[in-house]
């Protein structure tokens, strides 16, 4: 397998230095056309065994990937065949993307409370473009302050964006993804609220597009011990920052999740040039599917996704594809699975799980268990 060299290294830092390459795991005669869903990175007891699962053809690879990793280690991103990683080592939290397949690994500088940061990765690591994002929403009793901070593969430090407060607003980001889409970083929060960033301007160009409606889309904690749609507060004292008053408006009808257990996670992306928000009601009972209308500030309800396969994870990224084989199009491919071990994927036409392999649950609307550790990774770019 070719060996992936990023544009970077011709400018390497001390903080981007390249560990040392180790043996890979035998990937000879798998197919890697579509996602493969990796779990296993921070769970002690798989004493680092990782785990590779592709839904299509229902094949599982495992590999060590110690000494790479330790057991405190997690997945805040993953996209165009990398993964972006948060590693306690040593009461020091270090920030680095790594790629699985060829183990390629790349150290980011140092941030503080990176922990509680909405973090993505603009494009592939290969890409001289390539940048880190990370978005902080500091809630208070009456209003919200967003922290923006960016870094350049190559850069040695990270760039911070004037701190902004939004009056009025509370914010709520713990379960929602965002995503990279035009150019712009764009985030939709439990409240509606609409959040866009863009960094290529030189002030950051934040925009917050309130929801009119105000509907909140939360729920408490689900019996599978899935995080609640929560936050906690964190107070923000009266600081000199700037502050937008004049917040636009968006029309965003999510009123079915009025009538039923209400959405407790969000999901953004891009799907053949628009722009989707995947609601995911409690314990994965009701999928909603909606379209960004930038003319018209609004989202609109999406019946199918065509001839696509939209992959989500929880904590991870979301991204789309063309159907690799007849019959997986117009689906969305969770980190899901039935009780007896069978993958679940969720058909927008039937509205129901399904399985590839022969599988049907006893009753259809019972959702299957969540994978809540882990991503779908493809190593062709997305």
């Amino acid at each position: 397998m070719e060996k992936v060299v990023p544009v970077v290294e011709q400018r390497r830092p001390p903080h981007l230095l390249r560990r040392p390459q180790l043996p890979l795991p035998n990937f000879d005669g798998i197919e890697f056309s579509s996602p493969w869903l990796i779990s296993g990175f921070s769970t002690r007891k798989n004493n680092g065994i990782c785990r590779f699962f592709n839904p299509i053809n229902n094949h599982t690879l495992e590999t060590n990937m110690n000494p790479q990793f330790s057991y405190n280690s997690r997945i805040c991103f993953a996209k165009y065949g990398w993964l972006l990683m948060i590693q306690d080592n040593k009461n020091e939290l270090l920030l680095f993307l790594f790629e699985p397949l060829t183990k390629e690994k790349i150290l980011l500088p140092p941030l503080l409370d990176v922990d509680e940061m909405k973090l993505l990765i603009t494009s592939s690591p290969q890409s001289p473009d390539c940048m880190v994002i990370g978005l902080t929403a500091l809630n208070s009793s009456s209003n919200t302050t967003i922290e923006i901070c960016t870094c350049k593969l190559g850069d040695l430090d990270w760039q911070f964006y004037e701190r902004i407060v939004l009056d009025g607003l509370k914010l709520r980001m713990a379960c929602c993804t965002p995503t990279f889409y035009k150019g712009k970083l764009y985030c939709l929060e439990k409240m509606g609220n609409l959040l866009t960033f863009d960094p290529t301007s030189v002030d950051g160009s934040f925009k917050c597009i309130q929801n009119e409606d105000l509907v909140e889309c939360t729920d408490d904690e689900d019996e599978d011990g899935v995080e609640s749609c929560t936050e906690d507060e964190d107070c923000v004292g009266n600081e000199d920052i700037g502050t937008m008053s004049d917040l636009v408006t968006l029309t965003f009808d999510i009123s079915p999740l009025l009538g039923e257990m209400k959405g407790y996670q969000i999901f953004m992306v891009e799907n053949d040039g628009d722009l989707l928000a995947i609601f995911v009601t409690k314990r994965g009972r009701t999928v909603y599917v909606y379209k960004w209308d930038e003319s018209h500030r609004s989202f609109g309800s999406v019946k199918s996704l065509g001839d696509n396969m939209v992959f989500v994870s929880y904590g991870g990224a979301a991204f789309s594809q063309k159907a690799v084989v007849r019959g997986t199009g117009n689906k969305i491919y969770f980190p899901t699975f039935f009780l007896n071990g069978a993958y679940a994927f969720y058909s927008l036409a039937t509205k129901r799980y399904h399985s590839f392999f022969g599988f049907s649950p006893a009753n259809p609307c019972c959702p299957p268990s969540q994978h809540v550790e882990s991503v779908w990774l493809c190593p062709i770019q997305q």
